[in-house]
């Protein structure tokens, strides 16, 4: 078993040149870094990466479902089809999700930022950013930050690929193809599948299919990515988002090209453009349409400049700005525009053993006006040891639905404030070879938390609404062991401990943004068998504030068959039926077995 990897140490710049040969011209090339926390990669973020094996050996089916298994993450599932993403504490509001550093996090809701196109094989890997990144990423950057990067075919000469045929329990089953194919001096990876359940309660079926594509090349001296991806989900929400039986379909759509090129001398210039497209049909009774219905679309289009420049042979920079237009268009919040503007700079620099980092981003909305973020880190470094600080600030403006949305179940607050505040984070770690014991603390402060919430002596039919909490602080502790060997089986042990105080609570019931996991462990191991076969088991228990959560265990059985892989999931093997994010049992016990065939000139499949 691999370990999830903790990035740090070490000044990077974001490129590197390749050296040419005789007669040959220079590219610029991406360098093998986690970038998710700086620019620059200044490594002083806690940071954790899920590879391509390690994604490969995890009981899961899909990016969302993988980032349950990272540290700090509460993955609140209603569904395959569904699912709202916190870290350590934070609401799912204040997640901010990326795809190639494409921002795909939703303007009109944070339920939608999972609605990712990419299946799960066309992953290189997954950076999960525990803490603040408003600094660097703007809005929403406040518990964290994940990074979804697509594979780009470096180093692939000929045709390779793999295909994936799954079935197992409550009439599921899927199949997908990935394939990366040389085109010259250019690399297509595409990739597509199709997944289909009756569910695990009555009204929670789904059918979901996904397709995405990057294409990646020399182009004018530098190098040029371009990616496509569509992605659309029809599935029962039976009581999701109110005591209804729902049902919803959704359809997303994403482009963006990007080209990474040295203009003169040592300045290296990275222009990117995208667009996102996220359309809703929301019926509230699902035999009913005619009694409530929500059609949304939102539309995203962004342009970045970024410039790169060396300094010296200890530091570096980073500047830039960017252009946002959201738009909405809704039978329930109305028409809505807006425009987003920000400029940005970071600077990295080395002293001895030191690492010093700082930033500042200023961000200009049409919504809520301005707002800087800057953000400093200090890491310092002797053999295998690591020590680190780090602070920023944050801010997330209300989305549209929290401020316009109304239905029998839930109401809007047009003047909602916005969520300001805060974060620290100190730690240290020590690594000897593939192992790593490391802890980490935090302290988070948010000024005007965004809830939805009702009295608590109201009754069910009584409406969520909208509210700013006048302040919330959240401190936790985490710790990681990785890379243990022991009976044979290869072991990782992480966990978190948080307590969350509020003021201007009481009286109120939370729905979602007063009541996360307050306390996780996460065991893995993983036998490898003479035959080529190995069995990974990962179990997680999770307790929440004000009641929920439980023990899980998932198991994959792993085995050659021929040139393919054959490998039997068992998920939930505890049976375990405590409440989801709806109030009702997760999914019970459940099987799913599989084959994963690599075709093409390179045999790829997990070992």
């Amino acid at each position: 078993m691999r370990r999830l990897r903790s990035a740090g140490g070490g000044l990077v710049l974001a490129l590197a040149v390749a050296q040419p040969g005789v007669g040959q011209t220079p590219l610029l090339l991406d360098t093998l870094h986690v970038a998710v926390d700086s620019r620059l990669a200044s490594g002083a973020g806690a940071v954790q990466v899920l590879d391509a094996e390690e994604l490969a050996a995890l009981p899961v089916r899909s990016v969302e479902e993988a980032l349950r298994w990272g540290l700090g993450i509460d993955l609140q599932r209603r569904s395959a089809a569904q699912a709202d993403l916190s870290i350590r504490g934070s609401t799912f509001e204040q997640v901010l999700v990326l795809v190639d550093g494409v921002r795909m996090s939703d303007p009109q809701t944070g339920h939608f930022d999972l609605d990712l196109t990419v299946p799960l094989d066309r992953v290189e890997r997954i950076e999960i950013l525990r803490g603040p990144a408003s600094a660097v990423h703007g809005a929403d950057a406040v518990g964290g930050v994940v990074n979804v990067v697509t594979k780009d075919g470096r180093g692939l000469e000929t045709t390779t690929g793999v295909t994936r045929v799954e079935g197992g329990s409550n009439k599921h089953w899927s199949a997908s193809l990935d394939a990366t194919v040389p085109l010259g001096a250019w690399r297509l990876g595409t990739g597509g599948g199709f997944e289909s359940s009756d569910g695990h309660r009555d009204g929670t079926d789904y059918r979901i299919s996904r397709a995405s594509g990057r294409l990646v090349g020399p182009a004018a001296g530098g190098r040029a990515f371009v990616e496509v991806g569509h992605a659309r989900r029809k599935f029962g929400a039976d009581a999701f988002y109110a005591p209804y039986p729902s049902y919803e379909e959704t359809r997303t759509t994403t482009a963006s090209a990007r080209w990474v090129g040295r203009l003169t001398g040592s300045l290296v210039l990275e222009p990117r453009v995208s667009h996102r497209v996220h359309e809703d049909d929301f019926i509230l009774r699902r035999e009913d349409p005619a009694f409530y219905r929500n059609l949304h679309d939102s539309r995203q289009t962004s342009g970045q400049l970024l410039a790169r420049l060396p300094l010296g042979g200890s530091g570096a920079l980073a500047v830039g700005g960017e252009w946002t237009r959201e738009a909405l268009e809704s039978t329930n919040l109305g028409d809505r525009e807006q425009d987003l503007r920000a400029g940005f700079a970071e600077a990295v620099f080395r002293v001895g053993t030191a690492q010093v980092q700082g930033g500042v981003r200023y961000d200009d909305r049409d919504d809520v006006g301005g707002f800087a973020s800057p953000s400093a880190s200090l890491r310092w470094e002797e053999g295998p040891l690591g020590l680190h600080a780090s602070w920023g600030r944050t801010f997330r403006a209300p989305t549209w639905t929290e401020r316009y949305y109304q239905d029998p179940a839930n109401v809007g607050t047009p003047d909602l404030s916005v969520e300001r505040g805060w974060a620290v984070d100190v730690g240290g770690e020590l690594r000897r070879e593939e192992r790593l014991l490391a802890v980490r603390a935090f302290h988070r402060v948010t000024k005007d938390l965004i809830d939805w919430a009702r009295p608590v002596e109201a009754d069910a039919s009584v409406p969520w609404e909208t509210r700013n909490v006048r302040r919330a602080t959240v401190r936790g502790l985490e710790a990681e062991l990785e890379g243990v060997r022991w009976s044979g089986i290869t072991w990782g042990v992480s966990g978190t401990w948080l307590t969350l105080d509020a003021v201007d609570a009481e009286g109120f019931l939370s729905k979602y943004a007063l009541r996360p996991v307050h306390r996780e462990l996460l065991v893995k191991g993983r036998l490898d068998l003479p035959d080529g076969s190995w069995v990974q088991a990962a179990a997680a228990d999770r307790a929440r504030v004000g009641g929920g959560g439980g023990l899980t265990l998932d198991v994959r059985l792993d085995f050659p068959v021929g040139q393919a892989r054959g490998y039997l999931d068992v998920l939930n093997l505890t049976d375990a039926g405590y409440p989801d994010v709806t109030g009702l049992p997760v999914p019970g016990r459940s099987f799913v077995a599989g084959v994963r065939t690599p075709f093409g000139g390179r045999r790829d499949a997990p070992r």
